[in-house]
């Protein structure tokens, strides 16, 4: 069984974060890991159904070319 990451950002939208999610998928790919997202935060990570993506590459350099939008 491989080891695993799990990314959860906490909190408001940021700019950069998308950049910072991308560069640690990355390199935690590189070593072999799986890396799992979680969408929404602490919002659903202890719910029965947590909203969870699995990373790749290819998720991973398009996570870093979204722009982040702000909320007013």
């Amino acid at each position: 069984m491989k080891e695993a990451i799990v990314i959860l950002a906490g909190g408001a939208r940021r700019p950069g974060i998308n950049t910072v999610i991308s560069a640690i998928a990355k390199v935690f790919l590189k070593d072999g890991y799986r890396v799992i997202g979680i969408h929404e935060g602490y919002k659903t990570i202890f719910t029965a159904y947590p909203k969870v993506q699995e990373f790749d590459f290819e998720l991973a350099d398009k996570i870093k070319n979204q722009v982040v939008r702000h909320c007013s």
